[in-house]
C-alpha cells in the first residue's frame, strides 16, 4: 500500500476480539510535515478487509456494555478520531 511505504502509520478500528480499546491508544505522534496517522474503518456489515487489516499497525475497539456489539460506523469513527486527536493533543503538549 502506497500509504504504507510513504511513511503514514495506519490503524484500523474493529470489533474483532483481538482489537485493543480506542482508550488505550498508544500511536505516537509524527513530527508536523511528516507522513501522519490513516484510521481506517470498515463496513458495518463485513468489517475491514482482512488484507488490509494485515497493513494495519494496530486496530482498535470501541468497547460497549450490554447486549449491542457494535455502533454506526460513522458514529464510532467520530469517536475514535476524538480521542485520536486527544491523544496527540496530549502528547504534543507534554513534549513542547
Amino acid at each position: 500500500m502506497k500509504l504504507k511505504r510513504e511513511g503514514w502509520e495506519i490503524l484500523a478500528l474493529e470489533t474483532e476480539e483481538m482489537a485493543t480499546p480506542i482508550s488505550h491508544i498508544t500511536t505516537s505522534v509524527p513530527p508536523v510535515g511528516e507522513a501522519g496517522i490513516v484510521l481506517t474503518v470498515g463496513n458495518e456489515i463485513a468489517g475491514i478487509d482482512p488484507a488490509l487489516l494485515h497493513l494495519c499497525k494496530a486496530v482498535y475497539c470501541i468497547p460497549l456494555k450490554g447486549r449491542k456489539h457494535s455502533i454506526n460506523v460513522a458514529v464510532a469513527f467520530g469517536i475514535a478520531a476524538f480521542l485520536l486527536t486527544s491523544h496527540i493533543q496530549n502528547a504534543n503538549s507534554i513534549n513542547s
